[in-house]
């Protein structure tokens, strides 16, 4: 796997099939998952000596914000893999955006489903007891079909605009969008830009990572 240093992967503690599906969601998405999580041992929030499901080790944040276009669009797709492949991933619950799916509940609204947090920023997917010390190989097809779904929808991100979502030198720092464009820019080889000092600040620093070799290449592995 090719991992970059500042995509941040809290697995420890999670599962065989949550450790699995992380790897599987890195290898595929890079460039637009900024980070992910999986076992922490806390209460469900606002539900005091409630244990959420993170805290056994069967559930896993995919962090996606609804306010980036490029990493909704994944998180609506994503929602609807986990509840297409409900059966065999042995789906509990998905919940991206406002909504919140389980077996035997249509989509409802997190706060029909008297959940607190939207879940805005990330897809929250929490799974059965049955294959959870296995592997998730058998999603690789259709996690590998939203990636082509994306390629085709956002060149740009598969190009670099939208990627690294992340410093390269720094974890669980998240780049903005002026700094997605100087990468972008420098790895087309764009000069004539703006001369917003903002701007001007994140192609400097862009150079200095591809001259460090910390600044990765969106069409290396391709």
């Amino acid at each position: 796997m090719r991992h970059w240093s500042g995509m941040l992967i809290q697995s420890g503690g999670s599962k065989p099939f949550v450790v699995s599906l992380m790897e599987i969601l890195a290898d595929e998405f890079p460039y637009i998952i900024f980070k992910m999580g999986g076992f922490v041992d806390r209460d469900i929030r606002g539900k005091p000596g409630v244990k959420s499901m993170h805290a056994t080790g069967r559930a896993i944040d995919i962090y996606l914000s609804v306010r980036e276009p490029q990493e909704k669009a994944l998180g609506k797709l994503l929602y609807g893999m986990f509840k297409d492949n409900a059966a065999s991933a042995n789906t509990g619950h998905v919940i991206f955006d406002g909504l919140a799916w389980s077996p035997g509940n249509a989509d409802r609204s997190t706060r029909d489903a008297g959940i607190r947090d939207l879940h805005d920023d990330h897809v929250h997917v929490d799974f059965g007891t049955t294959g959870i010390e296995g592997t998730a190989l058998h999603l690789v097809a259709p996690i590998h079909l939203l990636r082509h779904r994306m390629d085709a929808h956002y060149k740009e991100w598969q190009e670099g605009y939208y990627g690294p979502a992340f410093n390269p030198t720094s974890n669980n720092t998240h780049l903005s969008a002026t700094q997605r464009l100087a990468i972008y820019n420098v790895n087309k080889g764009v000069t004539a830009m703006s001369l917003a000092p903002e701007y001007l600040r994140a192609v400097e620093q862009a150079l200095k990572w591809r001259a460090a070799g910390k600044l990765p290449d969106p069409l290396a592995d391709t």
